[in-house]
């Protein structure tokens, strides 16, 4: 008796392993789709974060704002964020060594849409104002895909919610 596998028998396992890998991939790709999209949501999170225990720490006010370039501020949160610390306290970044921290975005992939281009913390913790940023795939089905939104009270509370994309703010979920 010879050892070995046959044609056949090589074929059929190729199918099965065809028929598996078919099934699967698409489950791996939203699976990846999800983490990614939490990344982004724990990226804001933590740089809000960042932004009012500098504010603590420093004394001064410090803002994190929607930036294009990492020089400024800007409106469009899905090219990225800045973080800098206002030293002569006169509301404006003065120089790139105000800056604390810059975060380069992807406004191919994803998108994040915000009611307001910065927030800013006092030397207690507050924050000047709210802010509520959406963030979502590009490609985001409306009741289908998951949406993250990040939240600042006045009181400078961060917490996150989700729901599905196209849903207004008041049926988000709220998750911490």
């Amino acid at each position: 008796m010879e050892k070995g596998f046959t044609l056949i028998e090589a074929l059929v396992v190729l199918v099965i392993v065809g028929i598996f890998a078919a099934f699967t991939v698409p489950g791996l790709r939203a699976l990846l789709a999800q983490n990614e999209l939490v990344y982004k949501n724990n990226a804001l999170v933590n740089a809000i974060q960042l932004t009012k225990a500098e504010a603590i720490k420093s004394g001064n006010d410090t803002f994190i704002c929607a930036t294009e370039t990492g020089l400024s501020c800007g409106v469009d949160w899905s090219t990225g964020w800045l973080i800098w610390s206002d030293g002569d306290a006169d509301g404006l970044l003065d120089s790139p060594s105000e800056v604390i921290f810059f975060k380069q975005g992807n406004p191919a992939l994803y998108s994040l849409s915000a009611d307001s281009s910065s927030v800013s913390f006092d030397f207690r913790g507050r924050a000047n104002s709210s802010l509520e940023v959406s963030i979502n795939k590009n490609s985001c089905l409306v009741n289908e895909d998951i949406q993250k939104v990040v939240r600042v009270s006045s009181a400078g509370r961060v917490s996150t919610a989700e729901g599905f994309c196209g849903a207004t703010s008041s049926s988000i979920l709220e998750r911490y």
